[in-house]
């Protein structure tokens, strides 16, 4: 038997996740509401930061309950079954009732999710454990020689940060268009297409391909774009 326990390096980056999702919602709602309704801006910003202010205090309690949960959690690899153990009990899966096993991986070729199925239809999703390639290979050595398992890699990182500015960017592009019912189409079409071509070079890094030192200047290039986007969105609609 051997035993994965959940890996600190996977809290910090659920962590780092809400936090982020929290800190660019604020904006974006404040962003989404100013273009549909003519809120006084005084009102909406003083509504919007103590929606904030409380979102992040609930966050910090929030994150305190989650360390101990996650903490709880680990994984056992035994002869004759697989088990998940967390605060709720645990979930396990006897290797002869496997039928079918998927893993992912991310850019780099690490694993960062695997779902074992059984005939059941129950399964067992692992993420965020330490060794998580250990984990795979002792599944495919514990599983049947029949049990298909499918393993797909990604072709971007889409826990990046810079995509919730560009989800955000998009939806304040449909806002856009939809007030101003087509009038500023040109506009528009260009916003889409600037955001548009951020997303191709964050999902396909062509310039981080040919060369892996401008990297950093592709992502910066690419947060240029979203910001200009949104800046000129403003521009138009001449939000005060």
């Amino acid at each position: 038997m051997q035993q994965f326990d959940f890996s600190e390096n996977g809290l910090k980056k659920r962590q780092k996740f809400l936090w982020i999702m929290v800190l660019v919602s604020g904006p974006c709602i404040f962003l989404l509401i100013k273009l549909t309704y003519d809120f006084k801006t005084s009102i909406l910003v003083t509504a919007c930061a103590i929606t904030t202010i409380m979102a992040l205090t609930l966050l910090t309690v929030q994150m305190r309950m989650m360390k101990k949960s996650m903490r709880a959690m680990r994984v056992l690899v035994e002869d004759v079954r697989i088990v998940k153990h967390h605060n709720g009990g645990e979930q396990s899966i006897a290797w002869e009732d496997v039928v079918g096993v998927d893993v992912t991986e991310n850019p780099q070729g690490d694993c960062v999710h695997i779902k074992v199925r059984s005939k059941e239809n129950k399964s067992i999703h692992l993420r965020d454990f330490e060794r998580m390639c250990e984990i795979a290979e002792l599944i495919r050595q514990n599983v049947s020689d029949h049990v298909t398992v499918e393993t797909k890699r990604r072709k971007t990182n889409y826990e990046s940060p810079i995509y919730f500015f560009l989800g955000g960017a998009m939806a304040l592009v449909a806002v856009a268009f939809g007030r101003t019912r087509g009038a500023h189409f040109n506009d528009i079409y260009e916003f889409v297409l600037f955001a548009g071509i951020a997303l191709y070079l964050l999902t396909y890094r062509p310039m981080t391909k040919y060369n892996a030192g401008w990297k950093r200047y592709e992502i910066l290039f690419c947060l240029f774009m979203i910001l200009n986007v949104i800046y000129r969105l403003m521009q138009m609609l001449k939000i005060e």
